[in-house]
């Protein structure tokens, strides 16, 4: 017998790469034979939906003919297997950076920008959810958030996220907040009067809230005797808590407790006094050369 080599014949399927659709896809046959051969007989085929790589899957037997003749038993026909790839979907999401002085209301920006594109039915409701109000929040993400569907697989996408950030300046024009401490007038009755307390009288922002003052110390005068204590209520027992403004100036009035001089005047039957001696004294608090004798009623 005679020992003939065979000639040795590389058949290499198709290969391909794509990206995830959310739809199968495939790809099949052959390269090319070169030197004049074809080849039929065989097919080979891969298909995929997911991410991922497919090896296609090679069928039939290989008839081999050149220049129209049957050459199969001459020939070995070495077939390399193809192959599907099926890439990530890429999506960039970005959300925006802002910044705005503190007006009391909350600074969002919704909006979110895409590059790419996710595949219909399976993401909605694209949005950016960050929200800041107050300076002392800092800066807050703007987190990005989607919802999805039962057809979603994460593995399917390459997604990049990038979020802004929003802030909250504070405001820095003055802000005056004037203070006035409470006043009393008693009238003299042996006992110990007080007077204890402030209001604010005007705030020049509508935005500054009185929660954000906070008092050091006491305001509060007291006094038994005939005459005016102050309660010594000054701009220095007063400081502002609040980020959100910068410039805050307090004007303080101070607070006083008055004692005034019990009437004895004998037609008045309030006066809870009498004067016995002189008569017809009227006592007005004061020394007097003639002594009256004041007694209580």
């Amino acid at each position: 017998a005679t020992w003939i080599e065979k000639t040795v014949i590389t058949l290499v399927a198709n290969s391909n790469t794509v990206t995830y659709n959310g739809e199968a896809q495939s790809i099949e046959g052959f390269k090319d034979v070169t030197d004049g051969y074809t080849i039929t007989g065989l097919s080979a085929k891969a298909t995929g939906t997911d991410f991922g790589e497919y090896k296609t899957e090679i069928k039939g037997t290989a008839k081999v003919t050149k220049d129209g003749k049957d050459v199969t038993e001459k020939v070995v026909v070495n077939v390399v297997p193809g192959q599907l790839t099926i890439s990530k979907r890429e999506v960039k999401l970005t959300s925006e950076t802002a910044s705005k002085p503190y007006d009391g209301t909350p600074l969002t920006r919704p909006d979110v920008k895409m590059t790419g594109s996710f595949v219909n039915g399976e993401v909605s409701d694209v949005k950016a959810t960050g929200s800041v109000t107050n300076v002392s929040e800092g800066k807050v993400t703007n987190t990005i958030t989607f919802k999805t569907s039962d057809k979603f697989n994460p593995d399917n996408y390459s997604i990049v996220v990038k979020e802004g950030k929003l802030s909250i300046t504070p405001v820095t024009d003055n802000v005056l907040v004037e203070i006035k401490g409470k006043t009393k007038t008693e009238t003299y009755n042996g006992n110990t009067h007080e007077v204890e307390g402030y209001e604010y009288t005007k705030i020049s922002n509508t935005l500054y809230p009185e929660e954000a003052i906070h008092f050091e110390g006491t305001a509060k005068a007291s006094r038994k005797e005939e005459g005016t204590s102050y309660m010594g209520l000054n701009a220095t027992q007063f400081s502002n808590t609040s980020a959100n403004f910068t410039n805050v100036t307090f004007r303080v009035t101070d607070g006083w407790l008055k004692v005034t001089p019990k009437s004895i005047d004998p037609e008045d039957e309030k006066t809870g006094i009498k004067v016995t001696k002189p008569e017809d004294t009227m006592y007005n608090g004061e020394e007097q050369k003639n002594k009256p004798t004041v007694e209580d009623t």
